[in-house]
């Protein structure tokens, strides 16, 4: 699950870490690491798949990019 500074959530609660098929990483350049399964993707701020789980790892995203792994 997501929040903003005021506790308001964005995204409802479908990646987390305790669950061994979906996870998340916290956001970086408004976009956030997730895995799904046993693959990488990453979401948007709205909670929207903007790069399809199909990644064996990713790194955060600095400077627009971010290190991908198949």
């Amino acid at each position: 699950m997501f929040v903003d500074v005021q506790d308001n959530l964005f995204i409802p609660p479908q990646y987390n870490r305790v669950n061994p098929f979906s996870e998340a990483d916290n956001f970086y350049e408004s976009r956030a690491v997730v895995k799904i399964g046993d693959k990488y993707g990453v979401i948007d701020k709205k909670g929207e798949l903007v790069v399809k789980p199909e990644y064996d790892m990713l790194s955060g995203f600095h400077s627009g990019v971010c290190l991908a792994v198949v």
